[in-house]
Formats: C-alpha cells, sequence, structure tokens
C-alpha cells in the first residue's frame, strides 16, 4: 500500500480471489508465487512484514486465517517446507521464530491456541519414597519455564515442603537456583489438590541451556508423603 504523508494513514494492500457469480461456483484463488530462478540461480522469495509502528506504537499484526465456513467443515492451514531434489538433498525446515526481548523483557513465546508451552517433563515418586533431592530432567537444548504444578496422594502429616530447581554446570541434584518467585509447593497440604507455583519472573532464572537440568529439592523428612507427582512446562527457545 503506499505511504501516507504528513498526518495521513498509510494505503491498504489487498490481495482478492474474485467472488464466483453464482450457481454454487468456487470463488477464485489467490495466488502470490515468487519468480522462478534460472539455472543454478534461486527462486525469488516471498515476504509478508506487516507496518512499522510510530513513536510508542505498536507495529502491525500478521493474521493468516481461512475464510468462515457456512456449512460443514473448516478448512484447514497448510504451512510446508520445500521437499529436497535429488539423492541426498535435505527438505526445507518450518521455523517459528518469536520476537525478541529488550532488556528484562519477556521474550515472545511459541503459542497454541493462545497458550504457551509446547513440551512437559515429570517427576514422579518411587513406590517408597524418600526425602531424597533428584534429578528428573536434563534440557537437550535451550528451553524456557513455563509453569510448574504438584500433585500428591497422601499428604505428609507434619511439616514438609519441596521446590523445583534448575542445576547447571556440575552442581549436585538440587543445589542450584529456585524456580519459584517465593515459597514452595506444601507437602502436607489437602491430598489429591493440585498446586501452581508462582514461577520466578527472571527470565534468566527460567532459561535452561542445554545440559542444565531440572530437579526436585525436599526441605523434610518425607513422613506419609506418597504418590507426588511434579509436571514442569517448557518452550523451546
Amino acid at each position: 500500500g503506499g505511504a501516507g504523508g504528513n498526518d495521513a494513514v498509510g494505503g491498504a494492500a489487498s490481495l482478492i480471489g474474485g467472488a464466483a457469480g453464482g450457481g454454487n461456483r468456487a470463488g477464485g484463488a489467490a495466488v502470490l508465487t515468487g519468480g522462478a530462478g534460472a539455472g543454478s540461480a534461486a527462486g525469488g522469495a516471498i515476504t509478508i512484514t506487516s507496518g512499522a509502528a510510530g513513536a510508542t506504537g505498536v507495529a502491525g499484526a500478521v493474521n493468516i486465517a481461512v475464510g468462515a465456513a457456512t456449512a460443514g467443515a473448516g478448512s484447514d492451514v497448510t504451512i510446508t517446507g520445500g521437499d529436497g531434489a535429488g539423492g541426498t538433498a535435505a527438505g526445507g525446515n518450518v521455523d517459528l521464530v518469536p520476537g525478541a526481548a529488550v532488556s528484562t523483557g519477556v521474550p515472545g513465546e511459541v503459542q497454541v491456541n493462545g497458550a504457551s508451552g509446547i513440551f512437559a517433563a515429570s517427576y514422579v515418586g518411587g513406590s517408597t519414597p524418600e526425602a531424597t533431592d533428584a534429578v528428573f530432567f536434563v534440557a537437550p537444548r535451550a528451553c524456557r519455564v513455563v509453569a510448574i504444578k504438584e500433585v500428591h496422594a497422601v499428604a505428609a502429616g507434619g511439616t514438609s515442603t519441596m521446590t523445583v530447581i534448575k542445576d547447571t554446570g556440575t552442581a549436585a541434584p538440587g543445589a542450584g537456583t529456585s524456580l519459584h518467585q517465593s515459597g514452595s509447593f506444601d507437602l502436607n497440604a489437602t491430598a489429591n489438590t493440585v498446586q501452581s507455583a508462582t514461577v520466578s519472573t527472571t527470565v534468566a532464572t527460567l532459561t535452561m541451556a542445554a545440559g542444565d537440568r531440572l530437579a526436585v529439592k525436599y526441605a523434610n523428612a518425607i513422613q506419609s508423603s506418597d504418590g507426588i507427582v511434579v509436571t514442569v512446562l517448557m518452550n523451546p527457545v
């Protein structure tokens, strides 16, 4: 779209397939295709970029959506990487990259239906529980903790707490940094009632490098605790 002058709004740009003329005919498709390369040259790329923000404004969003159905199932959205050609050529990746943060801001997340967290790791207490600090996840790549929850089938019967820890380097299980903003899980709380941790608001604390570990750290004897399960939700970074 054309640029606006002075205080004028920039012109919008639309690529719209033609509407059907009736008679149960399909609407016209809209195709955006980069130019084909010649010889060993690459094909032309396609870039879709929203409008930049002015001063303290927010840049325009990029939305990809199918038309609403008037009957029957909704249509799929498919994003496909390019196929490799030849005997050993690799296929193209589909890469989703969230926006980077400035200073201490929170980086963007890859979300599904508006919710963060692509994978999870769980600690499950043994059949004969012990209050032993233990590692239950090793990060195979960089990732960031999004949420932590705990539940137990039998309460401790006395004062007993647990925290989830990020261990780095050669630290022993549970010797690293707590992922809780404050407090811990109460193992003497009502049985079969899920507890949600208030996770740290410090991005660096929640971010794990490849090789960092998650561990549970007990503060008291196990007492009567049983059926302890902790699940940590994470996103790749």
